[in-house]
Formats: C-alpha cells, structure tokens, sequence
C-alpha cells in the first residue's frame, strides 16, 4: 500500500516537471513581430488580388481570349462575326445587338435577324444599287483652305516699288519717252532728255506683276512687248518710231496677253494709262521710240 502511493506521487511530480519543461520551451509572444507578419500576409494577399483582377477580370486577357474565340467560332451570330454592307445592315445589326443586351434569347434575335435580311432581299430589285452616300459637310469652325489672290496694285513706278511683291512694270516702256539712255539718281524724276509733255520714268504708270509674268529676256511680257513694238516701228519713218497713239494701243495689248492676270486688273492698268495721258494732253501722232537705239539726230 506504501508502494502504490510513493509511485502515485512519483508519477505525479514527473508529470509536472514535463509540463513545465513544455512551457519552457514555448517561444515568448512579441506583439511588434505578429503585427509585421499579419501586414505582410494581408500586403501579399492584396497583390494577388489584383493580379488575378488583371488576368481574369473585366477587359483582362483570359476574358479578351475567350470572348475573342467565341466571336470567332462558327457558331457566334451574324450581327457580331460579320461586317454591315450598307446603311439597311448597320441599323439591323444595331438592333439585333441591343436584343441581345436585354436579354432576349439568341435564337430568338437570330430568327428575326434572319427574316428582316429575307424580307429586304425580296423588297430590294438584283439592278438596284444603294446611292451612295451624301458627303458629310465639315464641322462647324473649320476652314477651308484656297490659295490667296494676289492684289491687284496700278499706281506711278516709284509709289508701286515700296509695296509691289513682285516686279513692277511699265506699262509703256520709259525707253518711247525718252532720247537717250535709261536715266539713274535724280535723273529718275526729271524730264530732261525726253519728248515734251512725257512723264517722268517714276511718274511713268506702272502694274504689280509677279517675277514670271515680268519675265526677263525671252520670257514674259518683255519679249511680246518688244517684239511687237519692233514690228510697229518697221511700219514708220523714221525707222524705229511710230507715233504714240499706235504705242499705247500696242501696250494696251500685251497687258491683255497675260493669261493669269485677272481681268479686273487689266482694265484698271488700261484705265489708269488712259487717265495720266488725258492729263498730260500728250499728241497722240508724236513720235516715239520704239526701240532701245538712240533716235536719229
């Protein structure tokens, strides 16, 4: 009987030494570390979710795939695997679409979808063509683009210089008016060495012309000009005059001859011309030059 209860106590204090030995072992709780380790796993869960939204959500690239196979499949209605051809099948594929956002049964949507295209077929003649589509006018605030036409400038030679982009030309060359050589400087606005009642050569009425329609040489109104006052010369006594009356009309002509220079520009240079010549009450049977050679003395 002593026996059993030594053993019984024995037993006893060996089962409370490994309790406590447990409890010794048993790491000691840190509330800073838990807190870390709970963000961290909430932080990781966090980041998988919205990589999973990413792959598998609304607009992500499994959705896009399997929306993308399912359009493509034989078996996806026509309204979504097909292209309208006219006006007619954009309305009806509008239409058969919003069928199917409200639910309708897509056999249902197909049925109608596949009489309605029946039914025109048999309305619509094989010869009849759709008309084509009206042009769609602009937006309101744009503007359309046209080349600029150019102003048309008829005033003195030396007025036009400061404001023509081009070449300014004299109507009547400055060379029937005067006796010798161009004059330079002050010559410019005398009246020295030319025929009586003569303007001077920056009096003399001159037109805005563009470099191609000036040309130089061969090319533009210069080589007409002087082709044809060397032809009305050939007619006079002396050789290489003619009177001025002839000269003007000659001029006249050759401002006519200049295919892009709009019409209403042409008459006023003749206009103008006509007016400084009533002014100056110049003869129209005096003589001029109608060549660069000095007149014979």
């Amino acid at each position: 009987m002593r026996h059993r209860r030594t053993t019984t106590r024995c037993r006893a204090a060996c089962a409370g030494r490994r309790e406590g030995a447990g409890r010794w072992r048993e790491r000691p709780s840190r509330p800073g570390a838990d807190r870390r380790l709970r963000r961290l796993r909430a932080q990781t869960l966090e980041r998988w979710g919205r990589w999973g939204f990413r792959l598998f959500g609304r607009g992500g690239p499994v959705l896009r795939a399997a929306t993308a196979i399912f359009d493509a499949s034989p078996t996806a209605p026509p309204w979504r695997d097909e292209t309208p051809r006219d006006a007619f099948e954009q309305q009806l594929f509008r239409k058969a679409t919003d069928l199917a956002k409200q639910g309708v049964p897509q056999a249902d949507v197909q049925e109608w979808f596949k009489n309605e295209r029946s039914a025109r077929a048999r309305r619509k003649p094989d010869n009849q063509e759709d008309p084509r589509p009206k042009p769609v006018p602009p937006p309101p605030g744009t503007v359309r683009i046209t080349q600029k036409r150019r102003k048309c400038l008829v005033d003195e030679y030396k007025k036009l210089l400061s404001v023509c982009d081009g070449d300014s030309h004299h109507i009547v060359p400055d060379m029937v008016y005067r006796l010798g050589s161009r004059p330079k400087g002050a010559g410019m606005n005398s009246t020295a060495n030319r025929i009586p009642n003569a303007p001077t050569l920056n009096e003399g009425m001159a037109v805005c012309l563009t470099k191609n329609q000036h040309g130089k040489g061969r090319d533009g109104i210069h080589a007409d000009l002087k082709a044809s006052l060397d032809d009305l010369g050939d007619r006079y006594t002396p050789n290489g005059t003619a009177p001025l009356g002839a000269i003007l009309e000659v001029s006249k002509q050759s401002i006519d001859k200049i295919s892009d220079l709009p019409e209403d520009c042409k008459k006023l240079a003749k206009s103008k011309l006509g007016t400084q010549v009533q002014q100056k009450n110049r003869d129209p049977e005096q003589p001029g030059r109608t060549r660069e050679n000095s007149l014979p003395s």
